[in-house]
């Protein structure tokens, strides 16, 4: 029985051997001068990793706050926008009722008079008829307008005009006589 290992399986036996094998030579190895060199790098660069990990933690608390601030400031927005539509649509509405209630109390409710297709289109020839007689008003006005306020300029402003129209006459008549004798 050699170390009092008697009873154990030998894949057992070889694993103990093994790891006492690893563990005294990882000492030794451990005492080299290249090895603790490196093992001081590494552990600097552990250290320097862990403070990267740790700014970068903090970063990402910061953005999480910041994105449910700013999912907030929309939910925010949105519900106002909402409620200020729901106020407008309400004020319009009531807006809209004040308005047919005061038609309806001016006899302008056309539902209530019952206007038949007929009654419409004798409104619309009236308006047609009315229009007519605003164009023939209005070229007259704009003809006086093109007098002068003063009695003696407008007397004379007549007389260019007639002047002006008897010689537009007069070619006229001749225009017609020339075309009479050519055919």
């Amino acid at each position: 029985m050699v170390l009092g290992v008697a009873d154990t399986q030998l894949s057992t036996l070889h694993q103990g051997l093994a790891q006492s094998h690893i563990e005294a030579t990882h000492w030794k190895t451990l005492q080299h001068p290249d090895h603790l060199s490196l093992i001081e790098r590494l552990d600097r660069h552990q250290i320097a990793a862990s403070q990267d990990l740790a700014q970068l933690q903090e970063l990402k608390r910061q953005f999480e706050e910041h994105r449910s601030t700013v999912g907030d400031i929309e939910l925010r927005t949105r519900r106002r926008s909402a409620e200020l539509t729901r106020i407008k649509a309400k004020e319009d509405k009531n807006q809209l009722q004040d308005l047919c209630q005061s038609q309806q109390r001016k006899g302008l409710d056309v539902e209530a008079q019952g206007l038949t297709v007929a009654q419409l289109d004798q409104h619309e020839q009236e308006v047609a008829e009315l229009e007519r007689q605003v164009d023939v008003q209005t070229k007259s006005l704009t003809s006086y307008q093109a007098i002068p306020p003063d009695f003696m300029l407008a007397r004379l402003k007549v007389k260019e005009a007639t002047m002006r129209l008897d010689e537009l006459t007069a070619e006229h008549e001749a225009l017609i006589r020339e075309l009479a004798d050519d055919l």
